[in-house]
């Protein structure tokens, strides 16, 4: 009952566009079940012979359960475009070789390919790098610590998280892209608010504060205590329009790529 409220909820959210992933947790939990019922099974099937198909109804709905989510996956995986960016993300992943050994897929290899040359950038620069990067994942990692990512679904971003989408973007699920404000990126790169709109800038100074200053600083932990987690919670509603995350979303146009 609690895989088939969990698959429930990951529909009613709107599910994901990554082939199912969200239906993994169900799948093991499913698995888990059966594989732990096995010797229960083997007395449902001698309790079976004895006249007594009860036990043995039950374990057949368990390993239903199972064929239902895989089939569900399946489902979800024909249809995923052949093409596009969907696809493409759908493809970057890591590989478990019969070796033993991890390699990156084609895929995966261009997202880091666009992170190598953002480090190798960094490395001629006398000055952080900042960069605008949807793909966050292997491209950040493969960065480096000396380039800033600013990813403008707000995944990574905890700013531009409290920030309203833009309604004039295409989106997808859990992707709700932010208009970059003036001066935002100059602020990355400095960590100087003044870049910014003075009312953005109250914002922007606690963000940099609980997330960037060391993690016991006697200032950041006072922050945290003064109820700074609250005021940031607080900012997040309305966007400098007025126009709130959920009114973004209602009118914004859906698009089934990146943008």
């Amino acid at each position: 009952m609690r895989s088939l409220a969990y698959a429930g909820y990951a529909v009613a959210v709107g599910g994901d566009f990554l082939s199912g992933r969200f239906l993994v947790p169900s799948v093991w939990a499913s698995v888990a079940v059966v594989a732990a019922s096995l010797p229960a099974l083997r007395a449902a099937r001698a309790a079976a012979a004895r006249g007594d198909a009860r036990p043995l109804v039950a374990g057949a709905g368990a390993a239903l359960l199972v064929a239902l989510f895989a089939l569900a996956g399946v489902v979800v995986a024909r249809r995923t475009p052949a093409a596009g960016p969907i696809h493409a993300l759908s493809l970057a992943r890591l590989e478990l070789g019969l070796d033993g050994r991890w390699t990156a897929s084609p895929m995966a290899r261009v997202f880091a390919a666009r992170g190598e040359a953002l480090r190798a950038e960094a490395e001629r620069s006398a000055t952080p790098v900042v960069a605008v990067q949807g793909e966050i994942g292997f491209a950040g990692f493969a960065a480096g610590p000396r380039v800033e990512i600013v990813d403008p679904h707000a995944l990574g971003d905890a700013f531009l998280a409290r920030r309203a989408p833009d309604p004039a973007r295409p989106w997808r699920i859990g992707h709700l892209p932010r208009a970059l404000p003036d001066g935002y990126l100059e602020a990355r790169r400095t960590g100087d608010a003044r870049a910014l709109a003075p009312e953005l800038r109250p914002l922007f100074a606690r963000v940099e504060l609980l997330a960037r200053a060391p993690l016991w600083s006697a200032k950041r932990l006072r922050a945290i205590a003064s109820g700074s987690l609250a005021a940031l919670a607080s900012d997040a509603p309305d966007g400098p329009e007025g126009v709130s995350s959920r009114a973004a979303r209602a009118a914004g146009p859906r698009s089934g790529g990146s943008s």
